[in-house]
């Protein structure tokens, strides 16, 4: 998909999806052994689970089978043509964030997923062409307009905030210039939870979307995003105060993050003591990591998981935290995929988000 269809996104126009072919396909490469998720802890008591995402996938497939519809009713079969528009939203601080929307022609109590970009933003930057145009950006990048397009096919509504084209700025780490002042990586992560909930709420007020199925899926800082929005106190972290408590705010039922930091720029303590465990994170619902065992960001992603399961234990439920480790891959594999190492892991972590989801929302 080139630009010209980028701008067609972004024009609004009506699109027709026949199918996701091509973008998220489990097979061929996918079965490549070289991109298996780890099955061995990624630190001692940390493990991975692929057997979250098997069973996951087979609750999913019951569910496809005929057993009973979940709270958003039964998942269409075939995909429709979806229309795909620019809108705005206010988060809870005031900001106005610029987003697109795409909606399934004749949605009505749907499944909604929020995409969430990473440090690169949602949009390329106009070419020169574009400017003559009157246009303000080149559409979305190449990955999105791909999940736009799976999610489509898999009927979803779904919503991609453009957090930095939104405050003036199309990539964190090329565009630095036109950053805004005291925009740094704390203060990012923090205005983007706000974003990720006022694209919760957001959608939960339109009539095509059903709010007992919202879902996050993150992308690098989109990931980081997605694990402290899930946060079940995320309104008493300093400067978060103005979203309101868990019970009076729409909330996710899943979230997605690929290759995030869990580090989280120290907004919630690392600590693994046991005296610290009314400080650790726990999120409210299902949160899948995804990552690259040569990422540097997997670092902290373990010990989130550990904090999880200590809260877990205390409480005597199950740790709501799974992290899939996909060997001898990279940070972007989704997005930019190096070899065919990183090829198979994208598509092999793109059938299990879509199995996640499907499990979860629908």
């Amino acid at each position: 998909m080139g630009r010209d269809e980028g701008r067609a996104l972004a024009l609004g126009l009506m699109i027709g999806l026949a199918s996701a072919a091509g973008c998220g396909d489990a097979g061929g490469e996918g079965s490549d052994a070289s991109a298996s998720p780890m099955t061995e802890s990624a630190t001692e008591g940390a493990t991975t689970s692929a057997s979250t995402g098997a069973s996951a996938s087979a609750s999913a497939g019951e569910t496809e089978s005929g057993d009973s519809p979940g709270a958003c009713g039964s998942q269409p079969e075939g995909a429709a043509a979806v229309t795909v528009s620019e809108i705005e939203y206010s988060n809870a601080r005031g900001d106005i964030i610029r987003a697109v929307l795409q909606v399934p022609e004749g949605a009505e109590g749907r499944p909604a997923v929020v995409v969430l970009h990473g440090s690169g933003g949602l949009f390329q930057a106009p070419d020169e062409e574009e400017l003559e145009m009157g246009l303000e950006h080149g559409g979305m990048e190449r990955q999105f307009r791909e999940w736009s397009e799976l999610l489509a096919a898999e009927g979803y509504v779904a919503l991609f905030p453009a957090s930095f084209f939104s405050r003036g700025f199309f990539d964190y780490n090329d565009d630095v210039d036109n950053i805004p002042p005291g925009f740094d990586e704390e203060e990012r992560l923090r205005a983007r939870v706000l974003d990720a909930h006022g694209a919760l709420e957001y959608l939960c007020a339109r009539p095509e979307v059903c709010c007992e199925g919202l879902g996050l899926l993150g992308f690098s800082n989109g990931g980081s995003t997605t694990i402290l929005s899930l946060h079940e106190t995320v309104e008493t972290i300093p400067g978060l105060e103005v979203l309101p408590p868990l019970a009076s705010r729409p909330a996710a039922s899943l979230g997605v993050a690929y290759y995030p930091g869990c580090g989280l720029q120290a907004l919630l303590t690392l600590s693994d003591d046991l005296e610290d465990v009314s400080e650790f994170y726990f999120p409210h619902a299902p949160l899948y990591i995804q990552h690259a065992e040569q990422d540097g960001l997997l670092e902290h992603c373990p010990a989130r998981q550990l904090q999880a399961g200590a809260v877990a234990d205390a409480r005597g439920v199950a740790n709501p935290v799974d992290l899939e480790v996909y060997e001898d891959v990279d940070h972007g594999f989704d997005s930019t995929p190096d070899d065919a190492a990183e090829e198979a892991a994208r598509e092999l972590a793109r059938a299990r988000a879509l199995d996640l989801l499907r499990a979860a929302l629908w």
